[in-house]
């Protein structure tokens, strides 16, 4: 996952943030801890336009899932998500966005083998 974030990125500690991601993950789609990756990406307010203003705030969460996931995990993926980022970047729900790309095993490698060919 991506996180990109208003400066300061919500905290000066990313580990709590980083801890709170990935618990969404653990807990809404039953992931191995080790599988997660996050990665947070700060965000200067006057790089941000949201509805004809700048400087703005906006958090835009890009998730990478394996395809597969039921609809109803991919929504408490989402809120917790969402939920995760307001609290941390005292951020409301119309300043979150949550986008999440579902890649076919034969398109996303892991190192130079294919997930397909790793048995994913």
């Amino acid at each position: 996952m991506q996180a990109h974030l208003p400066e300061p990125a919500g905290t000066d500690d990313p580990g709590a943030l980083f801890s709170a991601y990935s618990d969404c993950f653990v807990q809404a789609l039953n992931a191995k801890p080790g599988r997660v990756r996050i990665q947070i990406v700060p965000v200067r307010a006057n790089h941000t336009y949201v509805g004809g203003k700048t400087p703005a705030r906006l958090c835009i969460l890009t998730v990478f899932l394996l395809e597969g996931r039921t609809a109803a995990a991919k929504a408490e993926l989402i809120e917790a998500l969402a939920k995760v980022t307001m609290a941390f970047t005292s951020t409301t729900e119309d300043e979150v966005r949550v986008v999440i790309h579902d890649i076919a095993r034969e398109d996303i490698g892991f190192g130079t083998r294919t997930a397909a060919a790793l048995g994913f």
